[in-house]
């Protein structure tokens, strides 16, 4: 599952902005919940129902209605459902105390270099990065994937899966927004703008 976070996440990115790729990738977190139902039979709540609903508005406005809706943002779903499976299978299966987070961590990577070598040598993409990147990829692996998902895996031994979510769901987008639209000054509009803050409020009303 967390192949297919980030698999779906950078083929999409390829096809919508970043912006609509850090909200949009989000909307896993209030899946959860669905989720859980579909295969634990957990309760969905009304509060759960109306978080969503108030999401998929912020989400009209953020793509720009059903017409601004592209294959991009499409493919960047499934990695927010994959996201959810994610969650709600790391509050199930390594919430024991007595799980060695570091060793949790090594085998999801290694598995997650697996399957991503895999759809590498059927999607025919060379593995090579050049050498003016390599760098960067290195810290950017290092700061924005190692560290946040070794932080979910220890919060987990304590925390709920919504707890967990909480970084994907509210910190993320907001740097993601920062990061996307002040200083890269990715093109937006005010309506995209709104629609980014109310998927925010919908996720910090859903973790509340």
């Amino acid at each position: 599952f967390l192949a297919g976070v980030e698999i779906f996440e950078m083929v999409g990115l390829k096809m919508t902005s970043s912006a609509n790729t850090v909200f949009l990738t989000n909307i896993g977190m209030l899946m959860i919940p669905y989720v859980g139902y579909l295969l634990f039979r957990r309760s969905v709540t009304v509060l759960d129902n109306l978080a969503i609903i108030i999401a998929t508005f912020g989400m009209y406005l953020l793509v720009g209605g059903v017409h601004g809706f592209t294959l991009g943002d499409g493919i960047v779903l499934f990695s927010s459902l994959a996201s959810a499976l994610y969650f709600i299978y790391s509050e199930r299966y390594e919430a024991e105390r007595s799980s060695h987070i570091t060793s949790l961590c090594v085998q999801q990577f290694f598995t997650i270099a697996v399957i991503c070598l895999i759809w590498n040598v059927f999607a025919g993409q060379s593995l090579a990065v050049p050498s003016t990147f390599r760098f960067e990829l290195i810290w950017q692996t290092i700061l924005f994937t190692t560290i946040p998902y070794t932080i979910i895996q220890w919060a987990s031994r304590y925390a709920d899966e919504m707890v967990a979510a909480i970084y994907d769901g509210v910190v993320e987008p907001l740097t993601g927004a920062i990061v996307s639209w002040v200083v890269f000054t990715e093109a937006t509009t005010f309506p995209k703008v709104l629609g980014g803050m109310i998927m925010v409020l919908s996720f910090v009303f859903a973790a509340i």
